[in-house]
Protein backbone atom coordinates (compact mmCIF):
# COMPACT_ATOMS: atom_id res chain seq x y z
CA UNK A 1 0.00 0.00 0.00
CA UNK A 2 0.98 3.73 0.02
CA UNK A 3 0.96 6.48 2.31
CA UNK A 4 -2.16 8.93 2.30
CA UNK A 5 -1.76 12.02 1.86
CA UNK A 6 -4.68 12.20 4.96
CA UNK A 7 -1.84 11.65 7.14
CA UNK A 8 -1.10 15.53 7.02
CA UNK A 9 -4.82 15.99 8.90
CA UNK A 10 -2.77 14.92 12.30
CA UNK A 11 -1.15 17.64 13.22
CA UNK A 12 -0.32 16.32 16.90
CA UNK A 13 1.56 13.21 15.46
CA UNK A 14 4.84 13.05 17.61
CA UNK A 15 5.84 9.60 16.04
CA UNK A 16 5.43 7.96 13.12
CA UNK A 17 6.98 4.24 12.83
CA UNK A 18 5.89 2.79 10.07
CA UNK A 19 9.71 0.90 9.33
CA UNK A 20 9.47 -3.25 7.80
CA UNK A 21 6.30 -3.09 6.01
CA UNK A 22 4.94 -2.92 2.59
CA UNK A 23 4.56 0.23 2.03
CA UNK A 24 5.74 1.93 -1.27
CA UNK A 25 5.52 4.71 -3.44
CA UNK A 26 6.30 8.28 -3.04
CA UNK A 27 5.78 9.85 0.56
CA UNK A 28 3.11 12.31 0.35
CA UNK A 29 4.69 16.34 0.53
CA UNK A 30 1.99 16.92 3.49
CA UNK A 31 4.07 14.20 5.54
CA UNK A 32 6.70 16.99 5.71
CA UNK A 33 4.82 19.43 7.44
CA UNK A 34 3.72 17.71 10.61
CA UNK A 35 5.91 19.82 12.50
CA UNK A 36 5.15 18.02 15.93
CA UNK A 37 6.93 14.48 14.79
CA UNK A 38 9.57 14.06 16.64
CA UNK A 39 10.45 10.34 15.00
CA UNK A 40 9.87 9.48 11.72
CA UNK A 41 10.95 5.81 10.95
CA UNK A 42 9.59 5.07 7.04
CA UNK A 43 13.16 2.22 7.48
CA UNK A 44 12.73 -1.02 5.04
CA UNK A 45 10.44 -0.10 2.96
CA UNK A 46 9.13 0.06 -0.65
CA UNK A 47 9.20 4.00 -1.07
CA UNK A 48 10.82 5.68 -3.93
CA UNK A 49 10.94 9.31 -5.36
CA UNK A 50 12.62 12.41 -4.58
CA UNK A 51 12.91 13.58 -0.82
CA UNK A 52 11.48 17.05 0.02
CA UNK A 53 12.58 19.59 2.09
CA UNK A 54 12.15 18.55 5.73
CA UNK A 55 12.83 22.23 7.31
CA UNK A 56 9.46 22.35 8.68
CA UNK A 57 9.79 19.06 10.53
CA UNK A 58 11.80 21.30 13.65
CA UNK A 59 10.53 19.30 16.53
CA UNK A 60 12.18 15.72 14.67
CA UNK A 61 14.92 14.15 16.44
CA UNK A 62 15.11 10.79 14.79
CA UNK A 63 14.90 10.51 10.57
CA UNK A 64 15.48 7.00 10.00
CA UNK A 65 14.93 6.46 5.93
CA UNK A 66 17.58 3.62 5.25
CA UNK A 67 16.66 0.60 3.29
CA UNK A 68 14.18 1.98 0.71
CA UNK A 69 14.49 3.39 -2.98
CA UNK A 70 14.81 6.62 -2.66
CA UNK A 71 16.63 8.83 -5.52
CA UNK A 72 17.95 12.24 -6.27
CA UNK A 73 19.35 14.69 -4.24
CA UNK A 74 19.71 14.46 -0.27
CA UNK A 75 16.36 16.24 1.21
CA UNK A 76 17.04 19.90 1.77
CA UNK A 77 16.46 21.56 5.16
CA UNK A 78 18.29 18.69 7.35
CA UNK A 79 20.31 21.44 8.62
CA UNK A 80 17.87 23.54 10.12
CA UNK A 81 16.64 19.86 11.88
CA UNK A 82 18.54 21.12 15.15
CA UNK A 83 16.80 18.38 17.92
CA UNK A 84 17.66 15.64 15.12
CA UNK A 85 19.67 12.74 17.07
CA UNK A 86 19.67 9.90 14.63
CA UNK A 87 19.60 10.60 10.64
CA UNK A 88 19.70 7.25 8.57
CA UNK A 89 19.40 7.64 4.72
CA UNK A 90 21.76 4.53 3.90
CA UNK A 91 21.13 1.74 0.96
CA UNK A 92 19.19 4.28 -1.00
CA UNK A 93 19.94 5.62 -4.31
CA UNK A 94 21.15 8.99 -2.65
CA UNK A 95 23.24 12.16 -4.63
CA UNK A 96 24.50 15.44 -3.35
CA UNK A 97 26.54 17.00 -0.33
CA UNK A 98 25.28 17.01 3.05
CA UNK A 99 25.34 20.23 4.68
CA UNK A 100 28.63 21.14 6.75
CA UNK A 101 26.37 21.71 9.90
CA UNK A 102 25.36 18.26 9.99
CA UNK A 103 28.62 17.16 9.59
CA UNK A 104 29.89 18.88 12.54
CA UNK A 105 27.36 17.56 14.85
CA UNK A 106 28.09 14.36 13.83
CA UNK A 107 31.93 14.89 14.66
CA UNK A 108 31.30 16.12 18.08
CA UNK A 109 29.10 12.96 18.83
CA UNK A 110 25.77 15.10 18.66
CA UNK A 111 24.48 13.08 16.13
CA UNK A 112 24.12 9.64 14.47
CA UNK A 113 24.52 9.54 10.97
CA UNK A 114 24.39 6.14 8.20
CA UNK A 115 25.01 7.24 5.01
CA UNK A 116 26.31 5.84 1.50
CA UNK A 117 29.49 7.53 1.57
CA UNK A 118 30.67 6.54 -1.90
CA UNK A 119 27.10 8.91 -3.76
CA UNK A 120 26.93 11.91 -0.74
CA UNK A 121 29.48 13.99 -0.49
CA UNK A 122 30.37 15.14 3.04
CA UNK A 123 33.21 15.91 5.09
CA UNK A 124 32.53 13.04 7.85
CA UNK A 125 32.50 10.57 5.74
CA UNK A 126 35.92 9.10 6.89
CA UNK A 127 35.42 10.18 10.41
CA UNK A 128 34.58 6.81 11.58
CA UNK A 129 33.12 3.71 10.12
CA UNK A 130 29.76 4.30 11.88
CA UNK A 131 29.38 7.27 10.46
CA UNK A 132 28.68 5.87 6.87
CA UNK A 133 28.06 2.60 5.09
CA UNK A 134 30.06 1.05 2.12
CA UNK A 135 32.80 3.62 2.89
Amino acid sequence: GTLPSQISNSQKLTVLELGSNRLSGEIPEELFGLESLTHLGLSVCYFNGTLQDVSRLTALKELELEINDFQGPVPTGLDELTKLKTLSLHQNELTGTLPEKICSRVVSDQLDLTLDCEAVTCSCCNTSYRTCIGS
